[in-house]
């Protein structure tokens, strides 16, 4: 408890202590003491003074030379750097127009290489289309004429063949008339137990032909 109170005895009297070391220095310190003092009292003056371009004293100065700047500022752009910005301007509205020009000239000629396809293609088509129709035609003629050809000359076989058959029947039944002639003459005796003579078995055998074509 006792070395507590010696303690805070202690740093009240250390803080009683700076504030007179501080006045005994400053009151030692009699020149650093006033230029102290004056320096604090600039800024406080200057803080009075305010800034200076709102200080209404120099307003027409400060227009003057604003005055002036800018008409150098207009004459430097005008003569300088306006023609030079109209210049790229220009060249870059000539070079726009001139892509656009060959731009459109391709677009124009990639229109009339289309309608040049298009108009071959067409005249292809139709020539292939004319071209197939008449060979067409003219492999049917040829068919046809073949066809016709060839059915005159089945015709013309057929018909031979059928006189070539009617001629062998004709010669076949010339050949078998003796033999029909003896079978039959041989029939007539068996059957009527008399031989009939060569007119009897010519009759019989006529009508049996007419018989038999009936």
């Amino acid at each position: 408890m006792s070395d507590s109170l010696t303690t805070t005895d202690s740093v009240a009297d250390a803080h009683t202590i700076a504030p007179a070391a501080d006045a005994v220095m400053t009151d030692s310190a009699g020149a650093p003491t006033e230029l102290h003092a004056s320096t604090e009292a600039a800024p406080h003056a200057e803080s009075k003074a305010g800034i200076p371009q709102l200080d209404a004293s120099t307003f027409a100065s400060q227009i003057f030379w604003l005055v002036v700047v800018f008409v150098a500022m207009v004459m430097l752009l005008s003569r300088h750097y306006l023609p030079r910005l109209q210049g790229i301007i220009a060249s870059r509205q000539n070079k726009i127009q001139g892509d656009l020009d060959v731009a459109a000239a391709s677009q124009q000629k990639a229109e009339g290489s289309k309608d040049f396809y298009e108009t071959t293609m067409k005249q292809a088509r139709e020539h292939a289309q004319t071209t197939m129709a008449a060979v067409h035609a003219s492999v049917k003629e040829v068919a046809d004429k073949k066809h016709a050809e060839l059915d005159l000359i089945l015709k013309n076989k057929v018909e031979e063949s059928s006189v070539q058959l009617e001629k062998m029947t004709q010669d076949a039944l010339a050949n078998l008339k003796p033999v029909a002639h003896d079978m039959t003459s041989v029939m007539v005796e068996k059957l009527v137990a008399a031989r009939p003579n060569a007119d009897q078995v010519a009759a019989i055998i006529d009508a049996l032909e007419k018989h038999r074509g009936a």
